[in-house]
């Protein structure tokens, strides 16, 4: 069995399917295969977990597909294949094919997951930025740089994480939110970003 026929057996294209008859909504499997195989080759392996807007999925390349109906979430990470930063995951590719935007990225583990003694440390930094109404990096920066409780080794990784995002020329959010964040040769990786 093909993995798209797979795929909507389990129930991961739900979204796609759902709006089937008001859009182009539904991967086409041949021209998807082709860009997979011929740009990395690369096959899907399994697909990883699904959100609001789309489904990702495990490549044989150890990259990661996203296939996704939000088109900001494919505009920002179109903006990040052409402009990279260190703090952001390594988008490799990005198309559009009618209403789906195809994202390949590298494959960032959740620090939650890797590293969960971080937990404590990310619940404090997520209440210094409720309590003090800091949503964005410049804000944030100031606020952990003044924080006594985060010991100067991590709040030195977390300050070049954060000032790296800085730089980005759009709102995002969720960008210390730990479920969000991987590490990568000892540097802070933002890795979903919509």
């Amino acid at each position: 069995m093909n993995w798209y026929k797979k795929a909507q057996l389990q129930e991961t294209l739900p979204y796609f399917q759902e709006f089937e008859n008001m859009g182009e909504y539904v991967p086409n499997e041949e021209s998807l295969n082709a860009v997979l195989e011929n740009q990395f080759g690369a096959t899907i392996v399994s697909d990883i977990g699904q959100g609001d807007s789309g489904v990702a999925y495990l490549l044989s390349n150890g990259d990661v597909l996203k296939i996704t109906t939000n088109n900001q979430e494919g505009q920002v990470a179109k903006y990040f294949q052409d402009n990279p930063i260190p703090s952001v995951v390594e988008y490799k590719l990005v198309w559009k094919e009618g209403d789906l935007y195809y994202i390949v990225m590298e494959k960032i583990n959740q620090m939650a997951v890797d590293v969960p003694m971080f937990k404590e440390i990310f619940e404090h930094i997520d209440y210094l930025g409720e309590s003090n109404k800091c949503y964005d990096p410049i804000c944030m920066y100031e606020l952990i740089k003044n924080d006594k409780k985060i010991q100067s080794e991590l709040k030195q990784v977390l300050l070049l994480y954060i000032s790296s995002l800085q730089k980005i020329p759009f709102i995002i959010s969720d960008f210390l939110d730990i479920n969000n964040i991987g590490i990568k040769d000892g540097q802070l990786i933002f890795f979903d970003i919509t």
